[in-house]
């Protein structure tokens, strides 16, 4: 986890995470509705579309309201968790390697 490119990710330091789902699609607008009751995204044109305008605060609340609803545990990842599910498991620079040029 960190990177040498950046002092304010450095050291590069090895974590071990516990197992963890992450879900594959961001949470949609209809989602959030079913479960929150509102929908606070500012482009409503589709419901499918993922939820926007939500702070830190709010995800919480969605997932504390999700776990209620479901009986199953749901919360945000860790940092860890996070950069491990962005790199798929590497230890490149991106998932797809160190190249900035394949950037799309």
């Amino acid at each position: 986890m960190g990177s040498n490119d950046d002092e304010r990710e450095q050291p590069v330091h090895k974590v071990t995470l516990q197992e963890f789902y992450l879900g594959k699609y961001p949470v949609t607008q209809e989602q959030w509705q079913a479960v929150m009751g509102n929908n606070p995204s500012r482009f409503k044109d589709n419901p499918q579309n993922s939820v926007e305008s939500v702070c830190w605060k709010d995800c919480q609340e969605f997932c504390q309201k999700l776990s209620q609803m479901t009986g199953k545990k749901y919360r945000l990842p860790s940092e860890a968790e996070w950069e491990y599910a962005c790199r798929a498991g590497t230890q490149t620079r991106y998932y797809f390697g160190d190249n900035d040029d394949q950037l799309g």
